[in-house]
């Protein structure tokens, strides 16, 4: 009788699935590492989205030799921070300025945008979400939405 690759217990030909190798899997199995690979991948988009967030918000001092969940609390606080300022923004009726770039683009421009609502965007790309802010672009015209990741100077602008 084989044995599931992940758990070692005993297999099933009939129930369980054969790998193209010999071995065997059971379906709880499969089904527990893709969930396992699920929060994987949401903990690193997470990640992710905090370490581009952390280029173009100031940093306090941070220590070099900080451990990872010291890190990963600084992200979480500078996060939050550059949410706070623009939703300062949006309930002042304040304008924000910022280095924008697209993705194909070649060079930052300057954008001027009064803010309307953060949102999250699926992302068509890979997995997990990305942090947008939606507003009125005075360089378009139009409302638009912009990617918090592809952004940086972001300031307030004082009338």
């Amino acid at each position: 009788m084989p044995y599931c690759t992940v758990c070692k217990i005993e297999t099933d030909y009939e129930y369980d699935v054969a790998l193209s190798n010999g071995d065997y899997l059971h379906y709880s199995c499969i089904i527990t590492l893709q969930m396992q690979k699920h929060e994987i991948e949401t903990i690193l988009q997470k990640q992710k989205s905090q370490l581009i967030l952390s280029f173009f918000v100031p940093s306090e001092g941070v220590e070099q030799d900080m451990g990872i969940e010291a890190e990963i609390e600084d992200l979480r606080a500078k996060l939050a921070k550059l949410k706070s300022v623009i939703q300062s923004a949006i309930d002042n009726a304040q304008r924000i300025r910022f280095e924008y770039k697209k993705p194909r683009a070649k060079r930052w421009m300057t954008r001027v945008v009064t803010p309307e609502r953060l949102l999250s965007i699926p992302n068509n790309r890979e997995p997990g979400e990305t942090l947008c802010v939606e507003g009125f672009c005075e360089l378009r015209q139009d409302t638009r939405v912009f990617a918090l990741e592809r952004m940086q100077g972001l300031e307030i602008i004082e009338d």
